[in-house]
């Protein structure tokens, strides 16, 4: 059985023409697992084909497609929602426990189990005789290629189509949406003073005038509280808010996610927990308070006050003399037109200024935030401890930033963080960042993917836990931690200490007698000139060595391994060691193998193996 085990976003994973085991960690992930009878487990936002053969497959993420492919597969959809799950033909087994999702069982007499609401399940005639258990009032069964009857068995509905049947396990007595589609159902509320409990999927509530106070628990509803001063609550998915006229309260719970929410007029009180979530506040003065993550929040037109504790969060002030303040990182931060003060509590934000916003005032601005300006052009001066920034007629305070090094980008797609040439500590969030730390014994930690590092000359202490990421360490005596995959890192000159978790990794030790230990799969370790001790991972490792570089020890090279040299060399084998010995040009010993558990070794593409004390080709 082949194993793969996949962290990196958006790319595709293959399997073979046999059973292969096969875990997804990360999002937006295409797999292919090809024949065979596969072990499949993923989570996030995924596209999974088992192919054929008796497939096994597990998923724990929401917006996943699912095909089990020919065979008797077994599709465990855990509780992810918005998910499309089709068996394929065979004796198929699919467990449903999300919302809005829809099933096929295809060919074959499958069995599925619904345990959640609001979930369409598909039947083609000829499909054979499946068995559906937790159909219920939110469900649909649609039929298509022939005509149907319906008939109770015991406590169950045994819908016929031609010569195949599905049984509706304890459905007898309920009403039963059999090809019928969801029709959008409208609640219209009085013009007083109303209060309503909705637990209806499929809902239209307008709620017209007076003070009203409408509680939400069901997905795919739209709300409008309509005219009056209106107290909106919502717990459920995939819904729309408009708060109208009024000065409104608005509260989204944390299990609102994908939420879209407008105040509208009057001055609204919005508060938010849930995740992909768009918030407008409309006209006036409103407060608007956000603890969740991947948020866009626009304060619309007034005195707003924006305060946000979640991260990769989008805030426009808009138009009027607004206050935000933001403990989240990694946020986008816009104040818009008008005089607006801004509070930075945390690290890795970008604050934007177009020409003409008019006069902004920042406090917490530091060396990990980044000052975006568009418009216009911009002339810095110190002002007490403060830095004064002016773009044409308007001006950015940037209070106690003075002897700060400040990153101030016009119009960049890559921002720049430039550090002092002291002992620097750096947090980054940001993705597609250029860090330079200058000279001294510098502290980086980057969080970010597609980020470029820099640690330039110093002792620098260097942590990556982003993808697709470059760090060249500069000179010096340094200690690199990588957990980021497709990461290429160079240590420079210097006595490095090199260690990596991440997978698909090109690591160059440089000059220096350098420690360098991989603990993953697939990464390439050129240790570079002096006297370097190497440790390979499990997968496939290729160490490259050239004649001149010095005195190498390579530790655990195994069957999957690749050593390459450059230069005439020999080989030797110390039965007593267990030690396989390399001379490569003049220089004795350049390499030794020890700890190994290869039986084969792979050199320059060829198979060696030990007979007697040498390494003979065969």
């Amino acid at each position: 059985m082949a194993n793969f085990s996949n962290y990196t976003s958006s790319t595709v994973v293959s399997g073979t023409k046999s059973a292969d085991y096969i875990y997804n960690g990360s999002y937006n992930v295409t797999i292919n697992a090809g024949a065979g009878n596969d072990e499949i487990y993923s989570g996030g936002y995924a596209t999974i084909d088992g192919g054929a053969g008796n497939d096994s497959i597990v998923n724990d993420g929401v917006n996943v497609s699912i095909d089990g492919g020919d065979g008797n597969d077994s599709i465990w959809g855990g509780d992810g929602d918005n998910s499309t799950i089709t068996g394929g033909a065979g004796a198929d087994t699919i467990y449903s426990g999300g919302l809005n999702n829809v099933i096929t069982g295809g060919t074959g007499n499958d069995r599925i189990t619904l345990s959640a609401v609001s979930n369409v399940v598909k039947y083609a005639s000829g499909d054979g005789n499946d068995t559906i258990y937790g159909f219920n009032e939110s469900s649909i069964l649609t039929i298509t290629g022939g005509s149907y009857s319906t008939q109770a068995s015991g406590d169950d509905v045994i819908v016929k189509v031609g010569t195949g049947k599905i049984r509706l396990i304890g459905a007898k007595g309920k009403s039963l949406n059999i090809n019928k589609t969801h029709r959008t159902k409208t609640i219209t509320l009085t013009k007083g003073a109303d209060t309503l409990s909705n637990n209806l999927l499929n809902v239209k509530i307008t709620a017209g005038a007076g003070n009203d106070s409408i509680y939400n628990s069901a997905v795919k509803v739209t709300i409008s509280g309509g005219e009056g001063n209106d107290s909106i609550q919502n717990s459920a998915e995939n819904v729309t808010i408009y708060g109208g006229a009024g000065n409104d309260s608005i509260y989204n719970a944390q299990w609102g996610d994908n939420v879209t929410i407008s105040g509208g007029k009057g001055d609204d009180r919005i508060i938010n927990s849930g995740s992909n979530v768009t918030i407008d506040g409309g006209t006036d003065n409103d407060y608007i308070s956000n603890g969740g993550d991947n948020v866009s929040i626009n304060g619309g037109t007034g005195n707003d006050y924006i305060r946000n504790y979640g991260k990769f969060v989008t805030i426009n002030g808009g138009a009027g003399a607004d206050y935000i303040h933001s403990d989240g990182y990694d946020n986008t931060i816009a104040g818009g037109k008008g005089n607006d003060r801004t509070t930075l509590s945390a690290t890795g934000n970008v604050v934007k200024y177009a020409a003409g916003d008019g006069n902004d005032t920042i406090y917490g601005f530091n060396e990990s935030d980044i000052l975006t300006i568009t418009g216009g052009s911009y002339s810095t001066q110190a002002s007490g401890d403060n830095v004064i920034v002016t773009v044409g007629k308007g001006k950015i305070v940037l209070v106690d930033a003075k002897g700060k090094s400040l990153n101030i980008n016009k119009d960049k797609t890559t921002d720049v963080i430039t550090l002092t040439k002291s002992a620097d500590d750096l947090e980054n969030y940001f993705r597609n960042v250029s860090i330079t730390a200058g000279a001294g014994n510098d502290s980086i930690r980057n969080y970010g993917n597609n980020a470029t590092i820099l640690g330039d000359a110093g002792n620098d202490y260097i942590y990556n836990n982003g993808d697709y990421v470059t760090v060249n360490a500069g000179a010096g005596d340094d200690y690199i931690y990588n957990r980021g995959a497709n990461t290429s890192i160079s240590g420079g000159d210097g006595d490095d200490d090199i260690w990596s978790n991440g997978t698909n990794v090109s690591i160059n030790g440089g000059a220096g007698n350098d420690h360098i230990e991989n603990n993953a799969s697939n990464v390439t370790i050129n240790a570079g000139k002096g006297n370097d001790s190497l440790w390979g991972g499990a997968g496939n490792d290729t160490f490259i060595y050239k004649s001149g570089d010095g005195k190498d020890i390579i530790y655990g090279f195994d069957d999957n391994d690749l050593l390459k040299i450059t230069g005439t060399f020999s080989a030797s084998y110390d039965s007593s060691a267990n030690e396989v010995a390399f001379k490569v040009g003049s220089t004795a010993n350049a390499i030794t193998l020890r700890n190994f558990t290869a039986t084969s070794f792979n050199v320059n593409g060829t198979a060696y193996h030990v007979s007697g004390d040498k390494l003979v080709k065969g």
